[in-house]
């Protein structure tokens, strides 16, 4: 007889046995070494509440938790940390401190019971609190909390610190699970997730006060100290030696005290060591009291129109019958109005200019021949301070005549004042030359004027709205958001909107996007993509089938369309199984055919619900814009500014050169942001919102600035409007660049140089080449001199460039509606060059019938460049992308357009030149050798 191969039932028990003993013997072998104190939750819960009490440096957390937990009921707000209390996502980082300094909310009362599906209650216990290891050590799960008023379990390391931009984010641990009869199981799943392991990291990290700004913060801060010591001591030793009358000289001497210069020094330095006062914070802060140099404000030169060389033309006007009226810029100034000079032209003359001093909040002169300084206003000299400085050889009379022979005066300064330096600021741009394009005279707008508040609620309800999108394509069929489905949303239905807010939609019609209804409906009941691999393609198709034969049977549908989904997948299944050896172009084929077959009956059975989400998100945005106008409302009536009515339409079309957009209701106070320089980029922050943008792109902000917002001499609400437009396109973009992608540098420049092209119809202040564009919001763009949408820019005359953004088929056949208007109605030259992907089948087709098309080229795929849409952030390496797809370049232009800039084999063949790869690369290397001058002298120095 054979032996047995395998233990017995009996044998089993004995070795069971065995290794029970041996686990036993291991319990409380490290209570030898090691005595666990582990606190007990109601007294931990106590010492931490009577610590953070304690805390003086915490007082305005206690407030900030007791303010909110006012509205719950006495039982609950025994447990102050209790997540009833608070938001599903808090993103205040002193509510986060707050509730770590109280600790977690883990009572030890009767939990109330619930009924389950199978006639049995359960309720939650505190024995969940901890685990039992195997050696018998007791751990404690401080993770684990209980809502005593949501009567659910959740992690609080989970909702505090949670990655909510991970592409497998759940929000089960964060909303609480109530399923006590499987919590043991869903426990152990999530200990072991990914998401909770990394929330743990934060969360250590934040005890541990590890976070990325302490560390940066402390950087420059013992930088900012090292300077500061310097500047300090420089600062003594001036007024040490302006208190003595003494010159800066290369040697020590002996005041008055008979003590030398540095002894002197020393001495004061050390009675003022007190009053030395060293900054910690690294950040600075506008507006400030330091010492700013002022900067003149900068007078746009004459605008003229410019022939096909670039020449500008004699004529005063290049319309006769053009009504020179002056159109006002967003703050009032006319753009070719002479600005009346606070100085008489004799005191100009002599080279005295007036500047304002921030560190005393007051004017003060300074004389750029001698370099003097004076707060008072300068005395009228009757001599020549370069020839005769002391006025040695005047007579000392002031008869009112002024015997010195002023210089000969150009016309032109007769008219429009005396010329001014410009700064030209250098970069991928050329902000110096003036637009060619007319315009009708509008109506100024009705937008509220941005502030960083309700900018930076805009953006948590843009943020929310966007994961609801993504919740609802999950929970109603199954499928991840069609990937930047959400902004071609905001743009398409923004075509059509009639609504007050500039980025959320909120009085369309229909409801329902076409757009989104279509891309939802793409991807049901699975998003395909182009496989690479033979095994790809035939794993894509059993998955396609395996998807719509379970789609088909877990919905109510016609019986007939269920009987056809059923029979293809079942065929197309069995074709799998019995097929070896297939082809690549046959599962690809195979492919095609089922989804033909089954595509319509899909729909047909998923439409109410598609249907559903798209209505679904946009009334939510409608109920956000509701929020957003009833807090900016708010925040105007606080401080004392009331809302205009809307403004009476113009009825006299006036034709004025393009100016930038103007708005009706006054501006509000504006609060400090903070900004910390960081070699080539620069933060800005507000609230805790940081935003970074590199140095070079923030230089051009302020030129811009400089150009287009005339109310702002002192430039105190600079950096908080740029925060406001770093946060509009952080929001609208969400980490997708191509809706921001441009034209390379060569060929805009090409484009002017051959074209007369001066005005971009999409583009933004941060990737704009020419100083006058449109762009997509108005309200943030027009202090830095967007012109406001191209579809409500009613030119008459100039040359245009038009790169509408890729994928946006609603934008860009409203865009081509608008040009063949324009184009229509103007006799004066008008001209458009436009870009587009060539794959755009209907859009050619359109542009092929259109009358006024000149010529057409295309440029091959990966044989040109754009630039990145995220350029004012990334590194300058990362700047140029090769395009994937071919680009049609169109011409249209009128009569008189084409007559003027007419696309000629010569023009056209530079212009191709231009799309050459390198030809940026070589642009930069010709910069870099021979560099734009700058004509501006030094700072001119304070009077002390």
């Amino acid at each position: 007889m054979a032996s047995r191969q395998y233990l017995s039932g009996a044998q089993k028990r004995k070795l069971k046995f065995k290794k029970d003993e041996q686990l036993n013997k291991l319990k409380g072998l490290l209570d030898n070494f090691i005595k666990p104190q582990l606190p007990d939750s109601e007294t931990s819960h106590e010492n931490l509440n009577t610590k953070f009490v304690k805390d003086n440096n915490t007082n305005c957390e206690c407030e900030s938790i007791e303010s909110v937990a006012q509205v719950v009921d006495t039982e609950v707000n025994e447990y102050r940390t209790d997540k009833v209390h608070f938001n599903e996502n808090i993103i205040d980082s002193n509510i986060k401190r707050s509730i770590l300094a109280y600790g977690p909310c883990r009572p030890n009362i009767a939990f109330p019971s619930s009924a389950h599906g199978d006639g049995n209650t359960y309720k939650f216990s505190s024995y969940f609190y901890s685990m039992t290891l195997k050696s018998g050590i007791k751990v404690q799960r401080f993770w684990l909390c209980y809502s005593v008023g949501l009567n659910v379990a959740y992690c609080e390391t989970y909702w505090l610190y949670a990655n909510r931009q991970y592409s497998y984010y759940n929000t089960a641990w964060i909303n609480g699970v109530d399923d006590w009869r499987h919590l043991t199981f869903k426990i152990d799943k999530h200990e072991k997730s990914i998401q909770h392991i990394d929330a743990g990291k934060i969360r250590y990290n934040w005890e541990k006060n590890f976070t990325i700004d302490k560390v940066t913060e402390k950087q420059y801060s013992d930088e900012a100290t090292y300077w500061r010591e310097i500047l300090t001591r420089i600062i003594k030793v001036i007024l040490l030696l302006t208190a003595g009358n003494t010159a800066l000289r290369g040697h020590e001497h002996k005041n008055n005290d008979g003590l030398t210069t540095s002894e002197d020094y020393k001495m004061n330095e050390m009675n003022d060591q007190q009053e030395m006062i060293n900054n910690v914070q690294g950040w600075n802060t506008m507006p400030s009291h330091d010492i700013m140099i002022p900067v003149p404000i900068k007078i746009q030169p004459p605008l003229g129109m410019l022939d096909q060389n670039n020449i500008q033309m004699n004529n005063s006007s290049p319309h006769p019958s053009v009504i020179h009226t002056s159109p006002q810029t967003p703050h009032g100034l006319p753009i070719n109005t002479f600005i009346e000079p606070e100085l008489p032209l004799e005191l100009l003359q002599q080279g005295w200019k007036k500047f304002w001093s921030k560190r005393e909040n007051r004017p003060y002169f300074w004389n750029k021949l001698t370099g003097e300084s004076l707060w008072e206003f300068p005395p009228l000299r009757q001599f020549d301070v370069i020839s005769d400085p002391l006025g040695i050889t005047s007579d000392g009379q002031h008869n009112g005549i002024n015997p010195m022979f002023l210089k000969k005066r150009p016309a032109e300064e007769i008219v429009l004042g005396p010329a001014i330096k410009k700064m030209i600021l250098t970069g991928p741009w050329e902000l110096e030359i003036p637009t060619n394009v007319v315009i009708f005279e509008r109506s100024p707008s009705m937008m509220s004027q941005p502030h960083p508040d309700i900018e930076l609620y805009r953006g948590n309800l843009v943020a929310k709205l966007r994961q609801c999108y993504q919740e609802l394509c999950q929970s109603r069929e199954n499928i991840n958001a069609p990937k930047e489905s959400f902004n071609r949303w905001l743009i398409e239905r923004k075509v059509v909107d009639t609504g007050s807010d500039p980025l959320l939609p909120s009085h369309c019609y229909p409801e329902v996007s076409l757009r989104m209804y279509n891309e939802i409906m793409n991807d049901i009941p699975l998003r395909l993509a182009k496989p690479k691999y033979t095994a790809d393609a035939r794993k894509q198709l059993s998955i396609y089938a395996e998807a719509a034969k379970n789609l088909i049977e877990s919905r109510n549908t016609l019986q007939e369309s269920r009987k056809v989904v059923k029979w293809n997948t079942e065929d197309t299944l069995q074709w799998l199984r019995k097929t070896v050896g297939a082809t690549y172009v046959d599962f690809q084929e195979r492919l095609n055919h089922l989804k033909m077959q089954c595509q319509p009956h899909i729909a047909q059975t998923v439409k109410e619900s598609v249907e559903g989400i798209c209505s679904k998100v946009y009334h939510l945005s409608v109920e956000y814009t509701r929020k957003i106008k009833e807090k900016n409302s708010e925040l105007l009536i606080a401080q004392g500014i009331t809302e205009m009515v809307p403004a009476p339409a113009v009825l006299t079309l006036h034709k004025v050169w393009c100016y930038p957009v103007q708005f009706v209701t006054p501006a509000p106070r504006l609060p400090p942001v903070e900004y910390m320089a960081d070699k080539e980029q620069t933060y800005v922050r507000y609230n805790g919102e940081r935003l970074l943008i590199n140095t070079v792109y923030l230089q051009k902000l302020e030129q811009l600035y400089r150009y287009s917002c005339y109310e702002d001499k002192k430039m105190e609400n600079f950096m908080a409007r740029v925060w406001c437009l770093l946060k509009r396109y952080s929001v609208f973009c969400s980490n997708s660049p191509d809706t921001q992608v441009s034209v390379p540098v060569p060929i805009l420049e090409s484009l002017h140089r051959n074209f007369g092209v001066t005005f971009e119809c999409f583009a933004s202040p941060l990737n704009c080449y020419f100083r006058q564009y449109c762009s997509a919001f108005p309200d943030t763009d027009a202090y830095f001199g967007s012109r406001g949408s191209i579809l409500d820019l009613n030119a008459v005359s100039g040359s245009f460039v038009v790169n509408p953004p890729i994928h946006c088929d609603d934008l860009i056949d409203a865009t081509l509606n608008h040009i063949d208007r324009l184009l229509s109605e103007s006799s004066d030259p008008l001209s458009f060059i436009i870009f587009l992907v060539d794959g755009e089948s209907t859009f050619v087709q359109k542009l092929d019938t259109s009358q006024f098309k000149r010529r057409q080229v295309v440029i091959p795929a990966y044989e040109h460049y754009y630039r990145h849409g995220f350029q004012y952030s990334v590194p300058k390496t990362d700047v140029n992308i090769r395009s994937p797809t071919s680009t049609l370049v169109v011409w249209l232009q009128n009569n008189a357009g084409c007559q003027r800039w007419s696309p000629s084999e010569d023009r056209v063949e530079a212009l191709l030149e231009a799309f050459r790869p390198g030809r940026e690369r070589d642009r930069d290397r010709q910069e870099l050798l021979s560099p734009t001058q700058n004509p501006l002298l030094g700072p001119p120095p304070l009077p002390l």
